[in-house]
């Protein structure tokens, strides 16, 4: 992999004059940037100029490869939080296993242009930084970036010699979990299988169960239920499934919405849900359910045609203050706050997996 590679990412690197100009008229593109690009080849144009003037001038010089990268950075997409996934794999891996592993990972990984990081936590945990960019082909060329800081811990919980990794639910993630697993696997003298949820070859009405079960987590009461997508995966085909003018898929929003008639009208042999998001507020012994804050969480099948592997993700939270919940939400939390969310709600949702196994 080439310097400007690992740097950059991988790139488009022939743009035409419309990608171009269609980069440089983006709004995230200011004045102060065209005057970068233009004193970089020794270019002085007066102080006043306009976004206008400096393009006209730039139209007429070389736009090469470093003023590409320049501005693909300048427009390169906010990296925003992704959705997590948790794999349990029932070993406990001692410091010299996850070294080892995460050296394995790491020679494979960078050469798909993901540098990894491992950073030994006081509590006896690991934190693995991966940072890459992230290329998606189907937008507009100079809007195709998106540079990426996934996070991933890994846990042994001394109790139960479980070791635990959780994940962004990307590409880059599952990569990194399926080889990391792999690299360990070797080091132990059977293969190891970590815990992973899987309803393909379960009724409709058990999906459901699963997700209806999982909001109701331990310490926390429902506030509301506001969005949930539902999905036919009858035996009839897509022709048939058209044919009959069978919806195949919804995504309701709103409130109550497990209670509501247009939930109700789904037929639950037929509809299963497939993703849910809900409401909780921590169950306060001193102050009561309603002095607490409002914690917005979703979950929902990794691959939701297969209805196997699962995603999560605290999303915000409404603050309690001054007798009530304020009316904003807000993406601002304390990581102590979503780590034990999130790990309950894994913890939950394998609880209710295990005891669906133990009845069939």
């Amino acid at each position: 992999m080439t310097k400007a590679n690992s740097r950059f990412g991988k790139s488009l690197y022939f743009m035409d004059d419309k990608n171009i100009r269609d980069g440089l008229l983006a709004q995230r593109v200011k004045v102060e940037h065209l005057f970068n690009i233009l004193l970089d080849k020794g270019i002085m144009v007066p102080r006043d100029s306009t976004k206008e003037d400096l393009l006209d001038v730039i139209s007429k010089v070389r736009f090469d490869y470093f003023d590409y990268c320049y501005l693909c950075k300048l427009l390169e997409n906010p990296d925003r939080r992704d959705s997590q996934s948790t794999s349990e794999i029932p070993q406990e891996c001692t410091a010299s296993n996850v070294s080892k592993a995460f050296n394995d990972v790491k020679k494979s990984m960078i050469d798909n242009g993901v540098d990894l990081t491992l950073i030994a936590g006081n509590d006896g945990g690991y934190r693995i930084e991966a940072n890459y960019v992230e290329v998606d082909y189907s937008k507009a060329p100079m809007r195709q970036r998106t540079r990426k800081k996934g996070i991933i811990n890994i846990e042994v919980d001394k109790h139960n010699g479980e070791t635990s990794i959780r994940f962004p639910a990307t590409e880059v993630g599952k990569k990194f979990k399926s080889e990391f697993v792999q690299a360990i696997s070797k080091q132990f003298s059977e293969p190891l299988a970590p815990i992973e949820i899987d309803y393909e070859y379960t009724t409709a009405m058990q999906r459901t169960k699963f997700f209806t079960t999982l909001i109701h987590l331990d310490g926390y009461e429902v506030f509301d239920v506001v969005n949930v997508g539902v999905q036919n995966n009858s035996d009839m085909d897509d022709e048939e499934k058209d044919f009959t003018g069978q919806v195949r898929k919804a995504v309701l929003s709103g409130e109550a919405l497990l209670t509501s008639k247009i939930y109700d009208s789904f037929p639950s042999e037929h509809y299963h849900i497939y993703k849910i998001v809900w409401k909780i507020r921590e169950i306060n012994s001193t102050h009561g359910v309603n002095a607490s804050d409002c914690f917005t969480v979703e979950a929902q099948f990794d691959d939701i045609n297969k209805s196997k592997g699962f995603r999560y993700q605290v999303k915000s939270v409404q603050r309690y203050s001054r007798g009530s919940l304020n009316a904003t939400h807000s993406n601002i939390m304390e990581k102590q706050e979503v780590d034990n969310i999130s790990k309950l709600i894994f913890k939950t949702a394998v609880k209710i997996y295990t005891s669906m196994l133990e009845e069939v």
